[in-house]
């Protein structure tokens, strides 16, 4: 009964403050954004990627404008972020202040020439999605191939997002057919017919995702759907934290809303 009254208090607070016009948490706008465990905020659009406290304090910047614009962000290993820029298949790693670690990582040389979508499957190891063969790879530092895993599921199948719980397990997730899960070695375990889903997060023991103007949390091992906010249109993007969800929306703007407990 605690569990649905706390539910009832979370989706109730959250109603209310997306029901008014707000301030943008962090006021510049931006294509894409993510987190890390510590709840700072990485926004990034074109070639610049900026770092934000968790209370929106500007931190750091990083731009490289050689490369292109960035793709994606994984800032999981807040001391090892990883920045993808697709069109010229390069990846980068920065440490905590955005500053370069090392070489960047050419895919192309590897004979990487598709690659969509990437992260940190852990700090040894970078998971890819090769969308012209439908290919999940795993790779070391170096781009050695450690394992592939073909991913044809259905003739519609692109997926636009990959998850990683640090270690432990791999998602990729197609608008259309749904959520694909994967052990941390890259091996099918199942899938979840979780249809016209357009934002999606690895978050513990659940899933979150958003569809249809509302986010919704399953719990893996409950096999339960659990409706968290409603009514919440032109979410690009969210991601949820220990004590805040951020929600970017198409008109490139970030907000942040608390988890009332």
């Amino acid at each position: 009964m605690k569990r649905q009254i706390s539910l009832l208090i979370f989706i109730v607070a959250l109603g209310s403050c997306f029901a008014q016009e707000r301030p943008s948490f962090i006021d510049t706008r931006c294509e894409n954004f993510t987190t890390d465990i510590q709840d700072n905020i990485y926004i990034w659009r074109e070639s610049t990627l900026e770092k934000y406290s968790s209370e929106g304090e500007f931190l750091c910047a990083f731009s490289s404008p050689a490369f292109g614009d960035i793709a994606d962000v994984d800032a999981s290993t807040p001391s090892k972020v990883l920045v993808f820029y697709k069109e010229g298949g390069i990846i980068l790693f920065l440490d905590n202040k955005l500053n370069s670690i090392g070489n960047e990582l050419n895919l192309f040389e590897h004979d990487l020439f598709s690659i969509s979508l990437t992260a940190l499957c852990n700090t040894n190891h970078i998971v890819l999605y090769d969308e012209s063969a439908h290919d999940l790879i795993i790779t070391d530092l170096n781009l050695n191939v450690k394992s592939t895993t073909h991913c044809r599921f259905e003739k519609t199948f692109s997926p636009f997002s990959i998850e990683v719980n640090f270690d432990k397990e791999i998602m990729l997730v197609d608008s259309t057919s749904g959520i694909y899960l994967f052990d941390k070695f890259g091996t099918f375990e199942k899938s979840l017919p979780f249809h016209g889903i357009t934002s999606a997060q690895l978050f513990g023991n659940d899933i979150i995702y958003y569809k249809n103007s509302s986010i919704y949390r399953y719990d893996k091992f409950a096999l339960d759907n659990i409706l968290i906010l409603s009514g919440v249109s032109n979410i690009k993007k969210f991601e949820k934290t220990k004590y805040y969800i951020y929600t970017l929306v198409n008109k490139g703007y970030l907000y942040r809303t608390p988890i009332t407990r």
